[in-house]
């Protein structure tokens, strides 16, 4: 699957629809892990070379957000677009038999997750399961026994997927350091996609996504969490193309 470079790292040149087929057929073989990075988080790699690492050694780097989808296309990949994890695990477990575990957040948060996925599942075939792990810092995440453990739990159920959602660099961590616990899973990093399941953070309107100004919509909503991590897209994107 084509490399697309951004900043230090790469991206894959994918949109929904292909990433749908790749996962859904098992196109790459198992045990894998799977990245969701925005833009922040790929500019964030360019100060965080371990990071870097991580995202140029993903089996997939899907393009999360309509920046990166732009930078691809100025770049002549006229075919990619953005993948949407909350997209594409609702497609998965509208349109596939194949199972799921849900890793992160809260048990509350679980919860209502679980409770908006029961029309998707509901004789409960699909889902096999919910977690919420316990807090570790990101240099503790190679190492945890606690972490290890309740993978290594989870890999019994042998789920075809399982959906980490914690916050960046984080969740990166987790997947490069121990997607090989896995005997036939995928290991997808969606972070803030638990909160559009769970209803606790709506989506912005679909013309927002289209136009790629989402980022304002969540500027709106979240402006004292959301500004410094903006301003340093911009800053980096400045700095990008005026090499």
């Amino acid at each position: 699957m084509t490399k697309i470079p951004i900043f230090n790292v790469a991206i894959n040149d994918i949109n929904l629809e292909k990433a749908f087929q790749v996962l859904n057929n098992k196109a790459i073989n198992p045990p894998a892990y799977i990245l969701f990075p925005d833009l922040s988080v790929l500019s964030e790699a360019t100060e965080d070379p371990v990071l870097a690492e991580i995202i140029n050694n993903a089996h997939i780097a899907m393009p999360d957000g309509k920046p990166s989808e732009f930078i691809a296309k100025a770049k002549g990949f006229k075919n990619v677009s953005t993948v949407s994890g909350f997209k594409l695990i609702n497609r998965l477990l509208k349109e596939s038999d194949n199972t799921h575990f849900f890793y992160g957040s809260t048990p509350a948060k679980l919860e209502k997750i679980k409770a908006n996925l029961a029309a998707l599942d509901p004789d409960g075939s699909k889902i096999l399961g919910y977690k919420s792990p316990p807090f570790v810092s990101v240099n503790e995440i190679p190492t945890s026994e606690v972490i290890i453990n309740e993978l290594n739990e989870i890999n019994k159920l042998k789920p075809d997927f399982v959906w980490i959602g914690l916050s960046s660099p984080k969740q990166d961590y987790l997947l490069y350091h121990h997607h090989q616990l896995f005997d036939n899973s995928y290991l997808l990093g969606v972070g803030g996609v638990f909160d559009y399941l769970s209803g606790e953070v709506q989506i912005s309107p679909e013309w927002m996504k289209k136009l790629g100004v989402r980022w304002l919509y969540r500027l709106y909503k979240e402006p004292k969490r959301l500004y410094p991590k903006y301003r340093n897209i911009f800053i980096h994107l400045f700095k990008y193309y005026l090499r």
